[in-house]
């Protein structure tokens, strides 16, 4: 069976490429090339750029977290201290001694965070929080022979600062780390008579 010659296929761009039409699309020359890689890898570097710069940024924003933990945990250890000095009643001795135990712990374990991560701490790191405030308070309720009952409201109220503090830091934080404040939120609970299981 013969096929007719005018019903034939045409296969001339196969054997004529100069005949093929041109799509625009096909980079011929190597200057495109050339131009195309370089925008190429430009597009690229300012991807990662940008990408680094969320990152590090992100990364600060917890850094700086970190230390304003640090900050916050030195001074509530010098204030929940003043109970067992100067308390008068052995109970509150007793819980003062235990909160400075664990706080202190709490403090190291935010240290190895702050070591982990290479964070240097300023020079005035401790002063952040330091204030006489509290201090003065607590004079002025030991010479009316009310310590006692200044430092209660003292230790409730820092605690519970010191809790909110863990909250607001938690986030922010790589997933060893969440579980070391975890720890830490669950100290703070224990130490004001809350249960474990609550935020």
């Amino acid at each position: 069976m013969l096929m007719d010659p005018q019903n034939q296929p045409n296969f001339d761009f196969i054997m004529n490429p100069k005949t093929q039409k041109s799509s625009g699309r096909l980079i011929n020359s190597k200057k495109q090339r050339i131009i195309t890689v370089a925008v190429g890898l430009l597009v690229l570097l300012i991807i990662t750029i940008v990408a680094g710069s969320f990152i590090k940024a992100i990364g600060g924003k917890s850094n700086d977290q970190v230390l304003d933990l640090v900050a916050f945990q030195s001074e509530l250890k010098r204030v929940i201290a003043l109970g067992s000095d100067r308390s008068r009643s052995a109970e509150t001795k007793n819980k003062a001694m235990t909160a400075t135990y664990t706080l202190e712990s709490d403090y190291q374990q935010t240290i190895k965070i702050m070591n982990s991560r290479g964070i240097k701490a300023p020079k005035d790191l401790t002063a952040r929080y330091a204030g006489t405030q509290t201090d003065q308070a607590l004079d002025t309720a030991d010479k009316a022979n009310a310590f006692d009952q200044k430092y209660e409201e003292i230790y409730t109220e820092k605690l519970t600062k010191y809790k909110a503090k863990l909250s607001e830091v938690y986030p922010s934080l790589k997933p060893a780390e969440q579980a070391i404040v975890k720890k830490q939120s669950d100290n703070a609970k224990i130490l004001l008579g809350e249960s474990t299981g609550t935020n």
